[in-house]
């Protein structure tokens, strides 16, 4: 069982044969095409929900539209959708990583938005390079540097993925003395916590980042770029797990929306309830004096109209 990683042998006698072990590519592309479906599935939903039906004078047909026409949550997930299929994945390198897109695998927006997936080059691109596929889909915090004089230990899940200078100096002993790291596109650095040659981010998007800081016998200062690298899968499980989040995600915030309304519509219809009763109460009222008043000018009419019978004739 431990002869081939991944694989068991059964032997059955004694004798000699060949073993051959090939990636599944089929069933590869079997998952791939399954995300593409439920991607579409998910992009026509979203699509539903928010479509604009105009009548004969171009005007918006509220009962044919989406019910969610507009809603600024589901079209800023529509684009992160979009935007998650097109861009590179994260910390990797055009160069030096094979695939750096998706699109280099057969993957790409059609008409419409939805996904398109042309089997034939992912097939092609797994059958020659299978393990840089497999890189830029499951890479999880993996990580490179380009000094081999610092290298890269571990991510933590506070590690985002991107690309990072480092800068650490040495006394002459070949100790760390100081450490230090940013986001390559940005001005702000973040000190290590030292311990021996281990450095250790604590704080800023490279939090829990771990390098390794090697001496040279020489150098007082060694300079990397070290690239924290996310695949493509990992990258959308990530951004899932942010937008379902049952905190803060962007469902949780429509829903919390919604429900405001929600909230604020019985409110009014409470109000406009209570305001309704008043005027009825008050009609009421004034109904019921006026058939008083109805009542006593019947009477009096009756008394008149009695009195004025009774008059002498001739009068």
């Amino acid at each position: 069982s431990d002869l081939i990683p991944g694989a068991s042998i059964t032997l059955q006698s004694e004798g000699l044969t060949n073993i051959s072990i090939s990636n599944d590519i089929d069933a590869m592309t079997q998952k791939v095409q399954d995300f593409v479906d439920a991607y579409n599935d998910a992009w026509d939903y979203l699509t539903e929900i928010t479509k604009v039906s105009l009548n004969s004078n171009d005007e918006a047909d509220t009962s044919k539209s989406g019910i969610l026409v507009g809603n600024y949550g589901v079209n800023m997930l529509k684009s992160e959708m979009q935007l998650f299929m097109v861009k590179p994945a994260e910390g990797f390198e055009d160069g030096v990583e094979q695939y750096t897109l998706l699109k280099q695998l057969g993957l790409s927006i059609g008409d419409g938005g939805k996904l398109e997936f042309d089997t034939d080059v992912f097939q092609k691109e797994i059958q020659d390079n299978p393990e840089s596929v497999v890189e830029l889909f499951a890479d999880n915090k993996a990580g490179t540097s380009s000094n081999n004089f610092i290298k890269y230990k571990s991510g933590m899940d506070t590690t985002n993925p991107g690309k990072y200078d480092v800068e650490v100096n040495f006394d002459a002993s070949g100790n760390v003395t100081t450490a230090r790291y940013k986001v390559k596109s940005e001005d702000t650095w973040y000190d290590f916590d030292v311990d021996g040659n281990i450095l250790t981010a604590l704080d800023g998007d490279g939090k829990g980042m771990a390098l390794d800081a090697i001496w040279d016998g020489v150098s007082s200062q060694e300079t990397s770029t070290v690239r924290v690298k996310m695949g493509k899968a990992n990258e959308y499980y990530y951004k899932m797990r942010d937008v379902l989040s049952s905190t803060s995600g962007i469902t949780k915030v429509l829903e919390n929306n919604y429900e405001d309304i929600i909230k604020n519509i019985d409110k009014k219809i409470v109000k406009e309830t209570a305001r309704v009763k008043m005027e009825e109460d008050i009609m009421r009222r004034k109904f019921t004096s006026a058939e008083i008043a109805i009542q006593q000018a019947n009477s009096q009419q009756q008394s008149l109209t009695s009195s004025i019978a009774q008059l002498p004739s001739g009068m």
